[in-house]
């Protein structure tokens, strides 16, 4: 059977050791299991899970066990000292700062790690089976209050689709619809915003301050994580630098199809400025062997020493290892604003000589195109560097989380002109990403927040030799 609280003790650690990897170095996280507990909770060292949720054996379905865990993992990132201070200033009851707070850290959390998604599905779709039959008792109850209803409305919200942390429904009440649509904005806003969220629909909704919910509308997940040693260690490591501008949260299913969709590609032969382009390059990557001699016999003989024959003072050895090989992603836009100026295509040919030249040198190299979405080939090749490709859409980098987790070792460029919907991202993941600007209409302070490196350049013909600078010559593991 399997030891599911040291499957989770092992699954916090990684996911501390990617959050907060200077923290990771000091403290570990340990699961325990509360048989008091209904719901998980965590203080950043400590996380307690509950034997059963929502009917559930936890130690028994995995799915259930890490949803929580991912759950809990969505408050590191989180202002929750400033949500209580707002709760307590401005009337917010504690019912409605946490489906704020459940609704924007899940969809950070699903951010970082898409593959949190299905497990956190699963812990929402447990709870809207034993739960969303009340909720939809009070909505239709003609008796039951405004705020009565705003809270099955927020709780309803929750779990009415269980792929999202929060999903806008249907009702005929104008002004509870609005309600429903503010606290959806969670899912969307920056880290540092969400207690400016929370104060601007209390303002818009007075009645529900100080209010509590119904008797018999449970939130199961209404255990927000608690104070401790650890968690702010943590937090303050793990929050991103959005200077309260347009961090977002995925939204999205966390399984990354949202952001990134598979494509057939036509390959075709690289253009021949590419090929001129990668001749010059190639060299940046090489790797020569090398090779040593030894102060050492090869082999010893006593009875020709005995003889007075001369020791072998120096011996070869076979070359040296290679050192590893460029591994890089390069994500080329061809939203529509890459058109001016035949930027779209002169990009492509200084990706497809970078892709060249890494190859000749037994590189790895990924690609994927991007506007509204990403696409990608079957195998996550270079493939969509080499087709024929026409700008359109909009520009969108919420796919760089996948990528982040699908290749922990790659080196990412995100060769781009325009302006988009920004993740969150984690300070390692920002350490190994290059964004590279091409004029006109660029935002370098937009995307600083996903690259520490950030460089805009006038000439694209410049570009596939400044790519290849930036290429690390060795990247040893």
């Amino acid at each position: 059977m399997t030891d599911i609280p040291a499957m989770l003790t092992a699954a916090a650690n990684q996911i501390l050791s990617i959050i907060a990897p200077t923290v990771s170095t000091l403290i570990s996280a340990t699961v325990v299991v509360d048989e008091q507990a209904t719901t998980a909770s965590t203080n950043g060292v400590w996380i307690r899970m509950p034997v059963k949720f929502c009917g559930r054996d936890v130690l028994a379905e995995p799915d259930i066990a890490v949803g929580l865990l991912a759950h809990e993992g969505g408050h590191f990132f989180q202002p929750l000292e400033e949500m209580d201070r707002v709760e307590k200033e401005h009337g917010v009851p504690h019912w409605l700062g946490n489906v704020l707070l459940d609704i924007h850290g899940e969809s950070l959390i699903e951010t970082v790690f898409p593959a949190f998604g299905v497990p956190l599905s699963a812990v929402r779709q447990a709870a809207a089976r034993i739960h969303m039959n009340d909720y939809d008792a009070t909505l239709r109850d003609g008796r039951a209050s405004f705020t009565e209803k705003a809270s099955a409305a927020a709780l309803k919200g929750r779990f009415y689709d269980p792929r999202y942390p929060f999903a806008v429904f249907g009702v005929s009440d104008d002004r509870l619809y609005r309600f429903i649509a503010e606290l959806s904005r969670a899912i969307y806003t920056p880290v540092k915003q969400l207690p400016d969220l929370a104060v601007r629909i209390i303002n818009a909704f007075p009645e529900l301050k100080h209010m509590q919910p119904p008797e018999g509308l449970g939130n199961p997940l209404d255990g927000v994580s608690s104070g401790g040693d650890g968690l702010p260690a943590v937090r303050r490591e793990a929050s991103p630098a959005d200077n309260g501008q347009r961090v977002l949260g995925g939204g999205g299913s966390g399984s990354g199809s949202d952001h990134i969709r598979q494509s057939t590609f036509s390959r075709q032969p690289p253009h021949p400025d590419a090929v001129r382009m990668a001749r010059y390059i190639q060299p940046r990557f090489e790797q020569p062997r090398g090779s040593i001699a030894l102060a050492a016999p090869g082999r010893l003989d006593r009875l020709e020493l005995a003889r007075g024959a001369a020791i072998p003072f120096r011996m070869d050895v076979p070359p040296g290892v290679d050192q590893p090989a460029p591994q890089v992603v390069i994500a080329l836009d061809r939203s529509g604003s890459m058109n001016q100026e035949n930027k779209l295509r002169r990009a492509q040919i200084a990706a497809q000589a970078i892709a060249l030249a890494v190859r000749h040198n037994s590189g790895d190299v990924r690609s994927l195109l991007f506007d509204d979405v990403a696409r990608i080939a079957r195998d996550f090749g270079d493939d969509p560097l080499f087709a024929g490709v026409h700008a359109a859409g909009g520009t969108s980098f919420l796919f760089l989380p996948a990528v982040w987790r699908r290749f922990p070792r790659h080196q990412v460029f995100v060769v781009t002109d325009g302006d988009g919907a920004i993740p969150l991202a984690l300070p390692v993941d920002r350490r190994r990403t290059v964004a590279v600007l091409i004029p006109p209409q660029t935002r370098p302070d937009l995307m600083r927040q996903v690259a520490d490196t950030v460089i805009s350049i006038d000439r694209l013909d410049d570009l596939p030799w400044l790519l290849g600078m930036m290429i690390p010559r060795t990247r040893v593991a």
